[in-house]
């Protein structure tokens, strides 16, 4: 089973240094099997980050979450 999430952030530092927070965590989050699908900033407000990240399962997206 697979879980997909959709989600929108406030980021305040651009899209660059979100994306390269994220690839440093690239190991943590393979590891539990977490994919980011879709990141990208809203056209007309690059404050907006869009997400949608696959979970292998509910462990997996609680794990992330907390």
């Amino acid at each position: 089973m697979g879980i997909l999430d959709k989600g929108e952030i406030k980021i305040t530092k651009g899209f660059k240094t979100c994306k390269e927070m994220v690839y440093a965590q690239d190991g943590k989050l393979k590891e539990p099997g977490i994919k980011f699908i879709v990141p990208g900033t809203q056209k007309h407000d690059p404050s907006k980050l869009h997400t949608v990240i696959q979970f292998p399962n509910l462990d997996a997206l609680q794990a992330f979450s907390d």
